[in-house]
C-alpha cells in the first residue's frame, strides 16, 4: 500500500496501539498507509476510560473535545 503522511511518500500500513500502565494491550488496529492516524482513535477508545496519551499525528481538537466536553 503507498501513502502520503505529513513526513512524505511511504509504502506499508499503519499499526496504532493502545497500551496501558503495565504494558497490556488494550486495542490494536492496523490501517492503510494513507488513512488519517486520527479516524482509528475513536473505535479504539470507545470502552475504556482513564488517561489517553499520543504522539502528535493523533492530536486534533475535535476528538478532545468529544473525549472531555
Amino acid at each position: 500500500m503507498r501513502g502520503k503522511s505529513s513526513m512524505g511518500w511511504f509504502y506499508g500500513f499503519k499499526l496504532h496501539l493502545i497500551i496501558n500502565d503495565q504494558g497490556e494491550l488494550l486495542a490494536v488496529q492496523l490501517t492503510p498507509g494513507d488513512i488519517d492516524e486520527r479516524k482509528p482513535v475513536p473505535q479504539m477508545t470507545k470502552n475504556l476510560w482513564g488517561k489517553l496519551v499520543g504522539d502528535r499525528g493523533y492530536l486534533s481538537q475535535a476528538p478532545f473535545e468529544q473525549h472531555f466536553a
